[in-house]
């Protein structure tokens, strides 16, 4: 069943309740699920599926991770140098435009410079970096926004804007004309860019690492993440507001 205006497919099962999803939006956002094209909760009480409720790109659990910890929106997943793995082509799904949004609770004792949050990206000194999209905590507590735009990364690092161990909402949002970052639903780092959101090597998309195509990881995170979102458009202000206060 298709349900008009929300990009939404094939909720069959009780991760992917239409009634139940309705309640994480918040009463005041009507058009919070307009252009979404990826939605995690984080939700799920065990087993290794990290379900994907929109676009079907369903994850996988690696290494140290729990489920069942309290969450902004429903329960969450406590990431302890693990992450979740979605094999998904991100920049084909929102060329032109992007928001990826979600809520972390970083360890402040375990945390570390550079320990990812969301990721299609890798980098090695031989090769470079490669991939899509890179957003990371930067410097223990900033944090770091990179698509790869127009042929080329662009690097949006702002330090000391994360605070550890509680929950702050995230977005990283390209519009077409720039990169912005929020924590709060406030702007706190802007970067001119433009042109076609794309991929300079494919690899895939992952929640709390980042992982290449042979399977080598780096930089996996100490955390507690929930209600992951990519959408394939720039959200405003006021709908990222409505996010950030659930």
């Amino acid at each position: 069943m298709l349900f008009a205006g929300c990009g939404r497919i094939g909720f069959s099962d009780v991760t992917r309740d239409a009634a139940r999803d309705a309640t994480h939006d918040g009463a005041t956002c009507a058009t919070c699920d307009q252009g979404l094209v990826a939605r995690w909760r984080l939700d799920e009480g065990g087993g290794t599926i990290a379900h994907d409720d929109i676009g079907g790109h369903d994850g996988t659990l690696q290494l140290a991770g729990t489920w069942g910890a309290a969450g902004v929106v429903g329960g969450a997943l406590s990431l302890q140098h693990g992450y979740v793995q979605s094999t998904w082509n991100l920049p084909a799904a929102a060329p032109s435009a992007f928001t990826v949004a979600m809520w972390v609770n970083v360890d402040p004792v375990q945390t570390q410079p550079y320990d990812r949050f969301f990721s299609s990206f890798f980098f090695t000194n031989a090769t470079g970096d490669g991939g899509a999209l890179l957003m990371d905590n930067y410097s223990s507590d900033g944090l770091r926004c990179a698509p790869y735009i127009g042929g080329a990364f662009h690097y949006l690092e702002i330090d000391h804007v994360i605070t550890l161990g509680t929950w702050q909402h995230i977005a990283c949002i390209y519009d077409g004309l720039s990169v912005t970052e929020y924590v709060q639903a406030a702007p706190v780092g802007m970067l001119a860019a433009s042109g076609t959101f794309g991929e300079s090597k494919p690899y895939p998309v992952v929640i709390g690492a980042s992982v290449d195509d042979m399977a080598n990881w780096e930089n996996e995170a100490y955390m507690l993440v929930d209600d992951v979102r990519v959408y394939d458009r720039a959200l405003t202000q006021a709908e990222l507001s409505a996010l950030a206060s659930p």
